[in-house]
């Protein structure tokens, strides 16, 4: 592709987004969204691309952010230059960066509801970790880091609550906080 025909590939490599600004490539992109281009022997980002025809070349070892978070957007009015470490941290700003957790990870053997359940009869001092373990199908180990906020250690703040709020009947129940 000549860099003429990427400047002049509206509605045939790109096209605008109504109400966004956004202007997206339709045409290949990676597995994360992102367009992909052939000028001559060179692949690239198809957003960079755009970024080094409006502004100029890429400075060495700089990313092309973006403003609108839409991974196929190629407007120049939406992408700035950031390091590698601008990079990680607007992704983990905008929510991008988070790796599963709870429930929805496809390794987890327990809800929220049931770490919860687990950290308050365990903290009442009427059940043993193995007991737990064996009830919920969990090793020993396990039920130990869960009880010390090594694992599920983000619901710290529930169970505080939780704690807070003893003899709520929801909480229990695991609707306390849905």
């Amino acid at each position: 592709m000549t860099l003429e025909r990427f400047k002049n590939g509206m509605g045939e490599l790109y096209e605008p987004v109504p109400f966004s600004g956004c202007i997206v490539w339709i045409r290949g992109c990676s597995s994360w969204g992102y367009g992909d281009v052939n000028v001559g022997a060179r692949r690239i980002s198809a957003h960079r691309l755009s970024f080094e025809i409006a502004n100029g070349p890429i400075p060495d070892g700089m990313c092309v952010l973006h403003r609108c978070d839409v991974p196929a957007c190629i407007n120049p009015r939406h992408l700035f230059l950031g390091t590698k470490g601008d990079n990680n941290r607007d992704a983990t700003e905008k929510g991008r960066n988070k790796p599963p957790r709870g429930e929805i990870c496809g390794a987890a053997k327990i809800t929220r509801v049931e770490v919860l359940e687990i950290r308050r009869r365990y903290f009442s001092g009427d059940v043993l970790q193995r007991q737990l373990a064996a009830e919920y199908g969990i090793c020993q180990q396990t039920v130990s880091d869960i009880v010390n906020h090594k694992k599920w250690a983000w619901l710290y703040g529930e169970l505080k609550e939780a704690r807070d709020h003893d003899g709520d009947e929801s909480v229990s129940k695991g609707r306390y906080y849905e």
